[in-house]
């Protein structure tokens, strides 16, 4: 074997797992961006939580309406499941976009409050205007912005990420330079055997991976460790949507391990039926060579 088959070899090496480590990260930020920019994917976490937010609310509803008119019973009845989940569903487009975090004038809320406050005391034979209604309603409305909006800053850092061009930029960049690297792998190896070892190679790397990257996140616990927002439960639920991406690393990286352990017996396989058709095909010359001597002798004697 001559020095510029072992380079050779070398090299392909090289980009085949610098192919698998561009491509791979690239996947994972364009499918975590996608997913993290995706409405329903947060807001299922969020609303998860509308228990915890409702019981906040409500707490703190009865912890300070003494100077309201009515019973704090009629505020900790009066938000519903509905509402809240509506509620939070726009507080996670807020969170994707980057918006502020201001439900001060929410008419969802205020409605809420106001038919949740009005029928309990309607029930239970209270008498009560308009106008004390208007003030428990916006009363109730500023508590629970309050709640929501707590510690959450314009910006998240993570979402500012994901929502600019520049990071999908470079994620197209990888993918180019992936596919520039596995071209010269293509040009540089002759037969089929040799391209696709190569190609088996990137799978099992991107698959390795995304085994090891999972069991090093997890082990160092790195989502549960960081601080997206000062707000917990907002906090809680992005941790739950990473968490869930990264759930996904292992089966991915099983995936890709099999297709490349299965592209590793094909190319074997076939390496082994071209050089055994090789062998007959060169013990036929022969044999064919042989014959054409001997008849040859034998005419020439």
């Amino acid at each position: 074997m001559g020095r510029d088959t072992v380079s050779a070899r070398i090299s392909c090496i090289i980009l085949a797992i610098l192919s698998a480590l561009l491509i791979a990260v690239s996947c994972f930020g364009i499918a975590t961006s996608g997913l993290m920019k995706s409405n329903s994917f947060l807001s299922s976490r969020i609303i998860n939580l509308d228990d915890k937010f409702i019981a906040t609310v409500n707490e703190k509803l009865m912890y300070e309406c003494d100077n309201m008119p009515v019973p704090a019973e009629a505020f900790a009845s009066a938000l519903d499941k509905e509402t809240m989940d509506g509620v939070l569903t726009q507080a996670a487009n807020n969170i994707i976009l980057c918006y502020d975090m201001d439900f001060s004038d929410s008419r969802e809320l205020y409605d809420c409050f106001y038919s949740g406050i009005d029928k309990y005391c309607d029930e239970n034979n209270i008498k009560v205007s308009s106008d004390e209604l208007n003030r428990c309603a916006s009363f109730a409305v500023k508590i629970t912005d309050k709640i929501l909006s707590n510690g959450m800053p314009k910006q998240i850092k993570l979402f500012a990420l994901i929502s600019g061009k520049e990071l999908a930029t470079y994620f197209i960049y990888c993918l180019v330079g992936a596919v520039v690297f596995l071209i010269i792998i293509n040009l540089v190896n002759k037969r089929r055997h040799k391209k696709y070892s190569y190609y088996a190679l990137t799978l099992n790397t991107m698959g390795l991976i995304y085994i090891f990257g999972y069991i090093l996140v997890n082990a160092k616990n790195y989502v549960g460790n960081f601080s997206f927002c000062n707000q917990g439960y907002f906090n809680f639920a992005i941790k739950d949507a990473l968490n869930s991406i990264f759930r996904i690393f292992p089966i991915v990286g099983a995936v890709l391990l099999a297709l490349g352990t299965v592209m590793i017996i094909q190319n074997y396989l076939y390496y082994r039926r071209k050089t055994k058709e090789m062998n007959e095909t060169d013990e036929m010359n022969n044999k064919m060579k042989q014959e054409f001597i001997d008849h040859y002798s034998k005419k020439h004697r």
